[in-house]
Formats: C-alpha cells, sequence, structure tokens
C-alpha cells in the first residue's frame, strides 16, 4: 500500500473512540504500514492517544514520531519519557516544562527533539547522550548558559537556542562541525569568539538582537554562509574580510552604528537582499551598482543625501527603501526603479 487517505479517520473520528482503532489496526494488513509513513497520523492519533490515556501502548513499532505540542496538563516535569524510548522525533513545545526529567536522557534514537517555548532555565548535562540527535530547539526558554556537554551532540545539523538569556558562546560549541544552521538571536551575547569559524559547514548563522560590538575577521572562514543575521547590536564596522563570503545570499545589519559601506562588500555578487537600514551611513559607494542579483537593498533611516547614477544596473530589485534618508531629488536615470521614499 503506497497511500492512505487519514484525513478521512481523523474527521470522522471522536477521541474517545481511540481504542476502537487500534483494535482495528491491530487487525488489519495495513496497521504497520499506517504507523510508520503518515507523519498526519503521529501528530493527531497518538496525541489524542497520549491526551485520552495518558500514556502510549508499548509497541515496538511506533517508532515515528509523537507531537504533544501545548499539552500543558499532560506533559509534567515528572512524566516518565522512557515510554517512548523507540520514539525518533518528539515535539515537547509550547508546554510548562521548568526542568528536564532525566528519562528524557534515555531516549538515545532521538533524532529531534523540540523543547520550543517552556520555562526550562538548565540544560541538564545528561542530555549530552542524546548523541543520534540532528535537530535541537530549546528557544523561547530562559536558558542562561550552553552546557559544555553539548560538544558531545557532534551530530547536530540545526541547533535552534534564540530567545533566552545566554550571554556566552562557549570554546567548544565549535566541535560541532555538522552544524548547518545555529540560531541564538534575541540573548545577550556580546562577543564572537573565534572558535565559532570553524563551523564551517553553517549555511545560517543569526546573531541579531544581541549585544556584539565588533564583527570578528575570523567570520569570514564561514565561506559556505549563506543567511547571516547580526542586526539590532552595536556594530560600528564592517570588516573587509567580509568579501570572503562569496555565498551569501541575504545579509542582515540594520539598526546598528554602522557609517561606512566599504568597498569590499561588492564583491558579494550572489547578495539577493541587504539590510542596512537604521545606521549612520551617509554615503552609497558606487561599488554597490556591481551586486546586480540584488532584489531587495533596504537603506532607509540613515544619513544619504544621493543615490549613485550606476544603480541603474541593478535591473533585478524589485525594492529599493530610502524613506528616513536626506535625499531630496531621485536622479531621471534611475526613476525606473522601485524606490520607496
Amino acid at each position: 500500500m503506497d497511500s492512505f487517505n487519514i484525513y478521512t479517520l481523523s474527521d470522522i473520528l471522536h477521541p474517545l473512540d481511540i481504542d476502537s482503532l487500534i483494535k482495528m489496526l491491530q487487525i488489519t494488513p495495513f496497521y504497520h504500514h499506517f504507523i510508520q509513513t503518515s507523519n498526519h497520523v503521529t501528530d493527531w492519533f497518538w496525541k489524542e492517544y497520549f491526551k485520552y490515556h495518558g500514556y502510549l501502548p508499548e509497541e515496538t513499532n511506533l517508532k515515528r514520531a509523537l507531537q504533544l505540542r501545548g499539552l500543558h496538563k499532560w506533559c509534567s516535569d515528572k512524566y516518565d519519557y522512557e515510554k517512548f524510548i523507540n520514539f525518533r522525533r518528539i515535539d515537547l513545545s509550547d508546554n510548562q516544562i521548568s526542568k528536564i526529567p532525566e528519562s528524557l536522557s534515555r531516549l538515545t534514537n532521538l533524532i529531534y527533539l523540540n523543547l520550543y517555548v517552556n520555562q526550562i532555565s538548565e540544560i541538564p548535562e545528561s542530555l549530552s547522550r542524546l548523541t543520534n540527535l540532528i535537530y535541537l530547539d530549546f528557544s523561547s526558554n530562559q536558558i542562561t548558559e550552553i552546557p559544555e556537554s553539548f560538544s558531545r551532540l557532534t551530530n547536530l545539523q540545526r541547533l535552534y537556542l534564540y530567545n533566552n538569556q545566554i550571554s556566552k558562546i562557549p570554546e567548544n560549541l565549535s566541535r560541532l562541525t555538522n552544524l548547518t544552521h545555529l540560531f541564538l538571536f534575541l540573548n545577550q551575547i556580546s562577543e564572537i569568539p573565534e572558535s565559532l569559524s570553524r563551523l564551517t559547514n553553517l549555511i545560517k548563522l543569526d546573531l541579531s538582537n544581541n549585544q556584539i560590538s565588533e564583527i570578528p575577521d575570523s567570520l569570514s572562514r564561514l565561506t559556505n554562509l549563506e543567511i547571516l543575521g547580526l542586526s539590532k547590536n552595536q556594530i560600528s564596522e564592517m570588516p573587509e574580510s567580509f568579501s570572503n563570503l562569496t555565498n551569501l545570499k541575504k545579509l542582515y545589519l540594520s539598526n546598528n552604528q554602522i557609517s561606512e559601506i566599504p568597498e569590499s562588500l561588492s564583491r558579494l555578487t550572489n547578495l539577493q537582499c541587504l539590510y542596512l537600514y537604521k545606521n549612520q551611513i551617509s554615503e552609497i559607494p558606487e561599488s554597490l551598482s556591481r551586486l546586480t542579483n540584488l532584489v531587495y537593498l533596504y537603506l532607509f533611516d540613515n544619513q544619504i543625501i544621493e543615490i549613485p547614477e550606476s544603480f541603474s544596473c541593478l535591473t533585478n530589485l524589485e525594492w529599493l527603501g530610502l524613506r528616513g534618508t536626506k535625499i531630496s531629488e531621485i536622479p531621471k536615470s534611475l526613476r525606473h526603479l522601485p524606490i520607496h521614499i
């Protein structure tokens, strides 16, 4: 059997009929396929079962996923998660979990763990036993520190720790060399450590909404970066070494204290989105017109007084934001551009 319309079941069955459905599944030939291949079933069926019974049946074939998002009443700190020993994906987001129970660290088959929007203030060292994790989300909690033990999670590809109270990126985070996504925005980080440059597989790095005042040259070693977020910090200068990030498609540097756009930025010819609004920029260099792949260029709320006529080459532009600048007139040669002033 290649597919099964689970919407029919979810539309007609009431949660109180869960036991009947289980009996039906256990005696029908498509039972194993039904469980193993449908994300929708795990998102709906087992969630309803858990809500109704407060536990899951001990079925070795239920290995795929469990979504318990927003089930405050059932997902307590003391719940024995060891019952989910064979699960590979667990979503415990949007609950009121304040402490990670020891039993969760025994689920060594997990590749996906989501604890977004809880009340967790500390990540226990025991969690480092989950060495198969590929995706880990602790965003929107009350975490103040990334534990040293995190360095053991060497299979991690996506790590989300945004909207916490983290003040430091530990040196040993650089051991997570398989990371492709690292989101640490909305924290209290003041420094980008040189060790971060060892994460050379990073594609997306977001450090916006922190207290960073300087971009180290070492960041330019992350040559696979496609998206870099550094908005809402205290940065006053863009390093010349930025020119090495030639794979960048989106660069976010708005709401800083930048006064000058370096000529070297023109080497980032893959840039599609450049956000430099709400800075202290007074001049746009002619060289910026070499960024012919730009689609969105946001320069509003700066001290700019004129646009170079060479911008007429930016034929892919869909939005040129210049509101709140000191530009009083647009040259005729540029009036074909989608300028918003």
